[in-house]
């Protein structure tokens, strides 16, 4: 197959430099790296070519301009009001920037060149400007969000994370009073701790989770600079993903406290140059899609086309000034972080907390009257869903969620995003309008109540103001946006918009839980280079709550998170989950969760509330049956029902719900994908235990030599050998590799009464 590489392009005025001010050094990045394009903060600009399916960027040498102030500014200093009655705020009546109603821009940029993305990320110390202000930590020079980067599959990345916070990165800050006391007493603040230690995650992502990939283990500490280097699969999906902090004990705080930014896979023109892609009648497609030749030539039309409009990020984070577990300045506290927070709020914000878009409060974006633009939706709020109902004068079409184009592109009524969650819309309005989020309002209060609970809810306020240029002011430019933008209306009418829908050419739709079931092997897993020999793997991890405390514990099958492994999966076989909110407490019974799966995409076969309803559509709205997403919203109390393959990398692997302090607080599991194919088994007992002595008369039963104890521990180890078990002989290697592959090691079974027949 031949690809070439359609760029999106960018509305009205682009990329400015972020609503901050963020303390920064020079020379951070590669030259050539970052483009902080267009509009009053930034002064670059691209120039475009176009030639033959190929549209490519050059970049002109641009600086962004950010202004320099210590951590405080004196400005914030001369117009705080103490309020004595919290200590923790400091309240005035005047905003004087980033208050409602700036434009809306897009965040700096990083391009591949070459087929390599190479940047370096500083984390700093930074104060967001707003209306309410607050000093953080940011992705240095990129500000609020951090810069977004742009990737091709197929290409290698190489960043580096430096961390140039501080130590001590805890000390004991003067947090006293009864709030202190009672966190104590319940230990609510004990999983958030290290402030300053921080990581990197690219969510939704399917890169190696090994070495130097996208390993949840590593952490960066102050004063220290990480290394990630990994190259992203040729079938990667082209859309769009985010990254955010993931240390253990501190991305609750960091994540409240902005560090978020996208990542966009650009989309790909595809054609047949080779036989092997082409049988005579059906064509393969990058992403391993067998469609008919017609209907490629219809996939890359509709990507030029997509190209043509103008291509809007839009990264919604959440703030709350009142003191909970949502508040960035509580779990700062909580974490007894060295940086004051100083926390000053603007008395005109609207409630106790609200929604940013690109770090902008409220901002105001534009859009050509009746002319499609493509909003690349990422929810990077620490707590809240977003939901709005699409305006009567606009017109909406969901084109992909999590970063997987739909087949087909689907009208919206409402447009919601839980937590983690990504949303591609293709939307055109008539006239200026206002968005609003709000929840689903088809629901009655108990019916809502028993789907969505009490938290983590949905923002509900004005969070965007769209202002519509009228056709008579149309440029030159505006009228070829008009003219792609009819031709994307055209084909979504006729049937022919389409895109390399779906992930790496998997269905795993096929089939009741009760019949793979039946196709699995009863007396065991067989080694096997096919791993639909193997059948499936069945899970039933269950999201709940401390019983002890209040419920700022949280637990995955009833126990909190230790980082240990827990469970192990083989790698390519079919896994079948049903992940089932089982609350404890009181307080558990009002909350849904927001489950997220790392590394892999599970396709979702449908989901139960408490009551037994099922739904093949989520009730938001945000997914069908058959979709793949990374990230999903399990009913309060109810369960959803997902299946997926672990492909491409065995290693470690992450699940855990995706509501910040629940995940810090406990719910979340390590697992561990094991390549348990004939072939890699028999070289790992080559490569391993050849070298051990191979005595015939030491052959034990696998239960005796799994019960042996310690015996044999204490023998040295010599170089190249296996150290990790009694390694007398040979054999006993060798039954240890393959007890690994056991069905008794995956701890997977199959229940059928958690099966659904279809």
């Amino acid at each position: 197959m031949a690809y070439g590489t359609f760029i999106p392009k960018r509305a009205g005025r682009e990329v400015a430099s972020d609503p901050s001010v963020v303390t920064i050094a020079s020379g951070e990045t590669p030259a050539g790296q970052v483009q902080a394009r267009g509009g009053e903060l930034g002064a670059a600009r691209a120039r475009r070519w176009k030639s033959v399916g190929l549209v490519v960027v050059a970049t002109v040498a641009a600086t962004a301009l950010y202004s320099q102030t210590n951590l405080v500014s004196d400005n914030v200093a001369e117009m705080v009001d103490l309020d004595d009655d919290d200590p923790y705020l400091t309240y005035t009546d005047e905003c004087q920037y980033n208050c409602g109603g700036a434009d809306l821009t897009t965040p700096a940029e990083v391009w591949s060149s070459d087929g390599v993305l190479e940047h370096t990320m500083k984390v700093r110390k930074a104060r967001y400007h707003g209306p309410l202000s607050f000093n953080t930590r940011s992705y240095s020079k990129n500000g609020f969000p951090g810069p977004t980067l742009f990737v091709n599959p197929g290409d290698k990345v190489k960043l580096t994370l430096q961390n140039d916070l501080e130590y001590p990165t805890q000390a004991d800050i003067s947090w006293t009073g009864y709030e202190y006391t009672l966190a104590t007493a319940f230990g609510a603040c004990e999983p958030y701790s290290q402030p300053n230690m921080t990581s990197l995650h690219l969510h939704g992502m399917l890169i190696s989770p090994n070495k130097k990939g996208d390993s949840a283990m590593r952490m960066c500490g102050p004063q220290e600079a990480i290394e990630y280097e990994f190259t992203i699969p040729e079938a990667h999906p082209s859309g769009t993903f985010f990254y955010h902090p993931h240390g253990d004990g501190s991305h609750s705080l960091q994540t409240a406290g902005l560090m978020a930014g996208m990542v966009i896979v650009n989309d790909q023109s595809s054609s047949a140059s080779s036989d092997d892609a082409y049988d005579g009648k059906m064509l393969t497609t990058r992403t391993g899609n067998r469609v008919t030749s017609a209907h490629a030539q219809h996939m890359d039309d509709t990507l030029s086309l997509l190209s043509e409009v103008d291509d809007v990020p839009l990264l919604i984070q959440f703030q709350a000034i009142e003191a909970t577990f949502k508040n960035y300045d509580f779990l700062s506290r909580c974490s007894h972080s060295s940086m004051p927070v100083e926390q000053v709020v603007y008395d005109g914000v609207s409630g106790y907390d609200f929604m940013l878009v690109n770090g902008w409060y409220k901002p105001k974006a534009t859009m050509l009257k009746g002319v499609f633009q493509r909003w690349r939706f990422v929810n990077g709020a620490s707590h809240r869903y977003l939901g709005f109902s699409v305006p009567d004068s606009c017109e909406a079409y969901a084109i992909a969620s999590d970063g997987v184009y739909y087949d087909t592109p689907r009208a919206q009524t409402f447009i919601a995003l839980s937590l983690g969650a990504r949303m591609d819309v293709l939307i055109k309005c008539s006239e200026d309008v206002r968005l609003e989020s709000e929840e689903p309002d088809w629901y009655s209060k108990n019916q809502y109540d028993h789907i969505f609970g009490s938290d983590p809810g949905f923002y509900e306020h004005h969070f965007m103001t769209v202002n519509i240029t009228d056709t008579s002011d149309f440029t030159a430019a505006d009228m070829a946006k008009a003219k792609a933008s009819d031709e994307i209306a055209a084909r979504i009418k006729a049937g022919t918009f389409a895109t390399d829908s779906g992930y790496f050419g998997m269905d795993l739709t096929e089939g009741t839980d009760a019949e793979w079931a039946e196709r699995t092997p009863a007396g065991g897993y067989v080694a096997t280079d096919n791993m639909d020999d193997a059948g499936a793997a069945f899970y039933n991890p269950t999201l709940g709550d401390g019983v002890n405390t209040p419920t700022e514990w949280y637990t995955m099958n009833h126990k909190t998170y230790s980082g240990r492994i827990s469970r192990r999966m083989r790698l390519n076989q079919l896994q079948i989950w049903n992940v089932t909110h089982q609350p404890e407490t009181h307080m558990g019974h009002k909350k849904n969760h927001n489950w997220h799966l790392h590394t892999h995409h599970f396709q979702v076969m449908y989901a139960t509330d408490d009551r037994g309803n099922v739904y093949t559509t989520s009730p938001m709205l945000d997914w069908q049956s058959g979709d793949w997403r990374d990230t999903v919203s399990v009913p309060a109390n109810g369960t959803v029902w997902v299946r997926f393959k672990p492909t491409l990398y065995d290693g470690l692997l992450l699940h855990h719900c995706h509501i910040y302090n629940h995940e810090t607080a406990g719910m979340k599991e390590m697992m561990s994908v094991v390549d348990c194919s004939a072939s890699t088994m028999a070289d790992t007992k080559a490569a391993v235990c050849s070298s051990l002595d191979d005595d015939s008369t030491d052959q034990m039963g696998m239960q005796v030599m799994m019960n042996m104890g310690s015996e044999g521990a204490s023998k040295p180890t010599e170089d190249n050998t296996w150290p990790w078990v009694q390694q007398d002989t040979k054999y006993q290697c060798e039954e240890y590799i393959d007890y690994i592959c056991t069905d008794n090691a995956m701890k997977m079974d199959y229940s059928s009464t958690l099966d659904w027949t279809r």
